[in-house]
């Protein structure tokens, strides 16, 4: 469980993100998510999970076909495209904890 701070500092980080959305609601452009679940940049199978993840939709990014590029190319766990911008939110967490998180 996390605190009402945190959560309101949440909902306003994914509210500013999709401005640029101009209100579509319905296949945005611009999917703003909350703890979706992506691989680790470095290439392991580290499963991470942002408070706020920013990613293109598949219709501007689509998703590789199985056979055409070997590695694939960064995704989540559903081979959407790679979260572009993550967000973590940091309410009573100590200056380690937040340097260990920023790390991996």
């Amino acid at each position: 469980m996390t605190t009402s701070v945190h959560e309101d500092v949440v909902s306003w980080l994914q509210d500013f993100f999709k401005v640029p959305n101009n209100g579509v609601v319905d296949d945005p452009l611009i999917m703003v998510t909350g703890q979706p679940l992506h691989y680790e940049p470095s290439g392991t199978e580290v499963e991470i999970a942002p408070d706020v993840a920013v990613r293109p939709d598949i219709t501007i990014v689509p998703r590789p076909s199985a056979y055409t590029v070997i590695p694939h190319p960064p995704s989540d766990v559903n081979r959407n495209p790679h979260t572009r911008i993550v967000c973590e939110v940091a309410v009573n967490q100590s200056t380690g904890h937040l340097r260990q998180k920023c790390s991996t």
